[in-house]
């Protein structure tokens, strides 16, 4: 288990609780082969929760503490390089190191309370101080983390959209909806989904909304001896766009990178799903784009008139920008752009190690990114 990649994502008592279970396994695997009895297997457990518990925070916190403390150290020097005091980033900056010294804080407080918990070893009292650190870690560490990252939007993310684009409209809460999503009928059979940093805005013209999206879908089912399990699988994990086209296209199509797998969420035939039986897949003149994308739609004479020459250059031309992952997806008087690059683009970890110019600048790279792309569906507008 890396302890320093938990505590920077927040999920410390989480994997502590994973690391007792994992020592709880082999321990019960003994008992059964000494032939203890329940009585003393469950008591061989209860003290490992006691002891055991307060030993991996004591470890956990030590790790947070000193991991904390390194990239604290290394974000005051950032402070300097990104301007100094009064410039923007570098009083995010600043933000950021008061929220690593209260992450800080609070983990070396966490250590020397689990030391104590060591030598008073009481059941209760152990839960006493363990509901106790829950309390402080979300009433005052979680909003403190969240101020960073909600700053973070705001002042890096939402300008370089600014820059990039026109009349921008920028909330790093809003997303796509799941009515929108289901009447796409794209991303199959999905259970949840989560969409945020919605930007409405304008490219030389071409209207668009864009949002990080993802979507998975929830499996249960019994094991072995019986026990309800319930796993997550991840559909989808990217960028959606939608642009507001001025034609109307005659059919819908699906233009997909092979293998896409994320995007149909089921085994088997993609198109028989998509447009019903039939022979849905649809190979068009340019070798080129055969070989870059499957392509699909029930009429194939509209295939043709929606993916002339022209559209399929500016298609290859995106898929050349745009590496991984790509569908485009064209239907009534929309298009859909999705970009599989199984991450948030936009987020920031607010106890992370790299600095705000380091993220700014793979911000307005990933930006511009996109804006090169919008350009190549100038051929949705009527000129």
């Amino acid at each position: 288990m890396n302890i320093f990649a938990a505590i920077k994502d927040a999920k410390v008592i989480r994997s502590v609780i994973i690391a007792l279970l994992v020592l709880a396994v082999p321990l019960v695997g003994i008992g059964l082969y000494w032939g203890l009895d329940f009585a003393s297997i469950l008591l061989l457990l209860v003290v490992l929760a006691v002891v055991g518990f307060p030993v991996i925070m004591v470890v956990a916190s030590i790790g947070a503490a000193v991991g904390l403390f390194g990239t604290h150290r290394a974000n005051m020097k950032n402070i300097e390089k990104a301007g100094g005091e009064g410039a923007p980033l570098a009083e995010l900056e600043k933000k950021r190191a008061k929220a690593q010294m209260g992450n800080l804080v609070f983990w070396v407080v966490t250590a020397l309370a689990s030391i104590g918990l060591g030598f008073a070893i009481s059941p209760l009292t152990m839960i006493g101080v363990a509901l106790v650190g829950v309390i402080v870690y979300v009433k005052w560490i979680m909003p403190m983390n969240a101020a960073v990252r909600s700053a973070f939007k705001q002042d890096i993310v939402g300008e370089a959209f600014r820059r990039a684009f026109t009349d921008v409209t920028y909330d790093h809460n809003q997303g796509f909806s799941r009515a929108e999503l289901e009447e796409m009928d794209i991303l199959y059979r999905f259970d949840g989904m989560d969409s945020d940093d919605w930007v409405d805005g304008q490219r030389n013209g071409l209207h668009f909304f864009l949002a990080d999206l993802g979507t998975w879908n929830k499996h249960e089912h019994r094991d072995d001896d019986g026990n309800r399990r319930v796993e997550y699988e991840d559909l989808f994990k990217g960028q959606m766009i939608r642009i507001e086209s001025e034609r109307a296209y005659p059919a819908k199509l699906l233009v997909v990178s092979p293998g896409f797998s994320e995007i149909k969420g089921a085994s088997g035939d993609l198109s028989k799903f998509l447009f019903g039986p039939g022979k849905n897949d649809v190979e068009l003149e340019s070798e080129a784009f055969n070989k870059r994308f499957d392509t699909y739609c029930a009429d194939q004479v509209a295939a043709r008139v929606v993916l002339p020459p022209g559209v399929m250059e500016e298609l290859l031309h995106v898929g050349k920008l745009l590496s991984g992952d790509l569908a485009v997806i064209f239907v009534e008087k929309r298009v859909y752009i999705l970009h599989g690059t199984r991450k948030n683009q936009f987020e920031l970890k607010a106890t992370g190690g790299k600095s705000m110019m380091e993220h700014q600048a793979e911000l307005s790279e990933y930006v511009d990114l996109l804006a090169n792309c919008l350009d190549c569906f100038r051929f949705t507008m009527i000129e």
